[in-house]
């Protein structure tokens, strides 16, 4: 990989500049879905019915989960939405986190001597993944990419760590601990890309033994180690004050069982890349493709560098799932595994991706960029369709259905007052979610009684109706079609949830809702 300059318009080349827009651009085109509907998923409904009541429940939760600096921003940014409508706001906000976090990564690697055409398709394959399609669907993610950026940014400036002559920059190495520790505060999860962007500087470089060597490793470790040990004491503090019994804080004690499930769960769904659910066949035939890079890399560097980028690449692969194999919970959700599943595809593109091409010609930058923009663009219209398509599928139209529904049936009830609205739960069986894919794709929001309750009582709000009735859950197994009293209100939503659509209530939506 050589590293080629373009013609400069001030920090960056005018080539990056073009595709840092060109990312820009398919993010907002591929993620537009979540942006022109309103609809909540899941958590959502509840963080957005903390806002409004004004209680510290959404603080109290995360300040649990060692987060607090996310507890904070997702308090304001729930409470600055306002209203179901206001959902969009914050799923903009996601969407221009994609946006940059592809641009750095893009600039990253292009800094690392990577081809145009090659960082753009590792960015943009990135912010393709599923989990980013989680991210953008959920609002509760609008701060998950700024951790992203933060922890990438840490790697960079740990890469201008040392000068030419070798001495290390202690204030620029404190930065990067700096912003590392902040992105742990904000998700644990996606500051793992830190990991991703070190990997970059190891895999990219000429003779990476000397480039990025024994000393430069230890200090990686330090930096990294001393936002984890910050992240440590916040959960610690966060579960002494404000306690909670999830297996999800608690350390992980069976190791041979967590080892298993990650091979069994974790893995097969972030080696899958684009396939979901789990492909086998996808699975191996990544594998395959990873295991003949190496060794193509080997042999061109090299034994001992092969081994090294091969001990480097593991120990990435590792760390980048690092939160969630310390815990006792064991469950992969996709939204967890996004840096995982990043890491592996950049395992993929550097090491098996970039040599092939440079193989059948379209690696040399002095060659006209027709063939390999057309054959970049191909795939990437196929990735895209298919993104936006289980987002549509997926999360925007189950749960739009569900809200809209909802507030059809709240506003076709004019005929006398209301003294009760019953409320009887959904379940897995009423949608059309793969129990493998956990608590994600196709699965509309009201799971669970509590779920529901809030669900019920903000599209109440949002249409100014039934102020003074009484919320009363239902067991989820009661017989459909059960008598109702004539001042009650029966909310069926295994009923609504696979009912046709209502015309859209978007115009209700917009209100500021409050208490």
């Amino acid at each position: 990989m050589t590293r080629v300059e373009g013609e400069r318009t001030g920090l960056l080349a005018q080539e990056d500049l073009l595709g840092m827009s060109l990312l820009t651009v398919l993010v907002f085109l591929v993620y537009s879905a979540v942006l022109v509907n309103s609809f909540g998923v899941l958590d959502d409904y509840n963080f957005l019915y903390n806002a409004i009541r004004r209680n510290n429940d959404t603080v109290t939760l995360l300040l649990g989960a060692g987060r607090p600096l996310n507890a904070y921003l997702l308090d304001w940014g729930f409470r600055a939405a306002g209203s179901i409508e206001g959902l969009a706001r914050l799923r903009a906000i996601t969407l221009l986190g994609f946006a940059l976090l592809a641009s750095g990564l893009f600039v990253f690697v292009r800094r690392h001597g990577l081809s145009l055409v090659a960082s753009f398709a590792l960015a943009a394959g990135t912010v393709l993944l599923p989990s980013f399609q989680v991210y953008a669907a959920w609002a509760q993610h609008f701060t998950t990419p700024y951790a992203g950026l933060l922890a990438l940014v840490a790697a960079y400036l740990l890469s201008l760590a040392y000068s030419p002559a070798g001495s290390l920059r202690m204030s620029v190495a404190c930065k990067s601990a700096l912003l590392l520790t902040m992105a742990v505060l904000i998700y644990q999860p996606m500051a793992m890309i830190f990991a991703v962007g070190v990997l970059i500087s190891v895999v990219t470089s000429r003779q990476p033994m000397r480039e990025y060597g024994f000393a430069r490793l230890v200090v990686t470790g330090v930096v990294f180690a001393f936002a984890m040990v910050v992240g440590f004491v916040a959960l610690k503090i966060g579960q002494h004050y404000h306690p909670n019994g999830s297996a999800r804080y608690g350390l992980v004690s069976d190791f041979s069982g967590k080892a298993k499930w990650f091979f069994e769960e974790p893995l097969p769904n972030a080696l899958s890349f684009f396939w979901v659910p789990v492909s086998k066949w996808g699975v191996w035939a990544v594998a395959a493709v990873m295991v003949l890079g190496y060794v193509g890399y080997a042999r061109k560097h090299g034994m001992r560098q092969g081994g090294y980028v091969l001990i480097v690449s593991l120990g990435v692969v590792l760390v980048s799932y690092l939160p969630n194999l310390a815990t006792a919970e064991n469950w992969a959700s996709y939204r967890s595994i996004g840096v995982l599943a990043c890491a592996l595809f950049t395992i993929a593109v550097l090491l098996a991706f970039v040599p092939l091409a440079g193989r059948l010609g379209m690696g040399d930058e002095n060659r006209p960029l027709n063939a390999r923009v057309a054959l970049l663009a191909a795939v990437l219209l196929c990735l895209s369709v298919t993104a936006a398509g289980r987002v549509s599928r997926s999360f925007v139209q189950p749960n739009l259905m569900e809200i809209n529904n909802l507030a059809s049936l709240f506003k076709g009830r004019t005929d006398q007052p209301i003294s009760r609205i019953l409320i009887r739960p959904s379940s897995w069986m009423d949608s059309a979610a793969n129990p493998v894919l956990y608590d994600e794709f196709g699965m509309q929001s009201s799971l669970d009684d509590h779920r529901a309750t809030v669900i019920v009582d903000l599209a109440r709000l949002s249409l100014n109706r039934f102020q003074g009735a009484e919320l009363v859950p239902i067991a989820h197994d009661t017989p459909p079609g059960m008598a109702v009293g004539t001042s009650d209100i029966y909310v069926d939503f295994p009923a609504l949830d696979t009912a046709g659509r209502f015309r859209s209530i978007r115009s209700h939506l917009k209100a500021p809702l409050s208490p």
